[in-house]
């Protein structure tokens, strides 16, 4: 059995354990304001590793569509790239508005039409699934109450291992 679906009776109250993705998947599944600050609606796919290559793909295609050079800009550096961002709460638009370099205004285009790519399919990567709690969070207040109101406690295992985003979801 999966930790995500493991619970235990302790002193009458129900107990979950869960790590941060299949709990937050579990959660937002049809949670997200259909709306232009959410912009997803009410579509959730849980994220699988076929999820993961159709992510690749995308970046990788458009890397071709750019006619980049894959040595200079190797798949994996650009989804790493990608990923901390999206961790680091920075969004396409402000990650090219900081690029210093030509370097990073390319990886901010690779990074801000791979958005684009994941909005027009209704699709998320497994980073928007924190970075959307957390906007959720941060731009409805009354879907924030009702997380706190569900989870009084949150223990967090391995605290010093997370990053950004994950510190500020648990922070709120």
């Amino acid at each position: 059995k999966q930790i995500a679906d493991a619970f235990d009776i302790i002193d009458g109250k129900i107990v979950s354990y869960a790590t941060y993705h299949p709990a937050l998947y579990e959660y937002d599944k049809g949670t997200f304001p259909n709306d232009n600050v959410m912009s997803f609606g009410r579509v959730m796919t849980k994220v699988t590793e076929t999820t993961k290559g159709y992510a690749s793909l995308l970046i990788k295609n458009i890397i071709e569509e750019m006619n980049l050079d894959n040595e200079r800009f190797p798949l994996r550096d650009i989804e790493a790239k990608i990923t901390y961002a999206k961790n680091q709460l920075v969004s396409a638009e402000e990650f090219c508005a900081n690029a210093s370099n030509i370097y990073e205004k390319k990886v901010g285009e690779i990074y801000l039409s791979y958005c684009n790519q994941l909005k027009k399919n209704n699709a998320l990567d497994f980073d928007d699934m924190l970075l959307l709690c957390y906007r959720l969070f941060t731009e409805h207040e009354e879907e924030l109450k009702k997380w706190q109101k569900r989870f009084l406690y949150v223990l967090v295992d391995e605290f010093q291992d997370i990053n950004r985003c994950q510190y500020e979801i648990v922070k709120l």
